[in-house]
């Protein structure tokens, strides 16, 4: 998945931006919403990464 690559590069946006596309390709993908959430966590968007999660 390209979010997890862009993360792993410090992309932290970009990422999020990868993972919000990939939520509306697939809203079932809970493992998208895990990996935003742990992105959004990341950045100090506690109250995001708790939805996500």
């Amino acid at each position: 998945m390209r979010g997890v690559a862009r993360n792993g590069l410090g992309d932290k946006q970009g990422a999020i931006s990868d993972y919000n596309r990939a939520i509306q390709l697939d809203p079932n993908d809970a493992f998208t919403y895990l990996s935003r959430g742990i992105t959004r966590d990341e950045l100090g968007e506690e109250e995001n990464a708790i939805a996500d999660f």
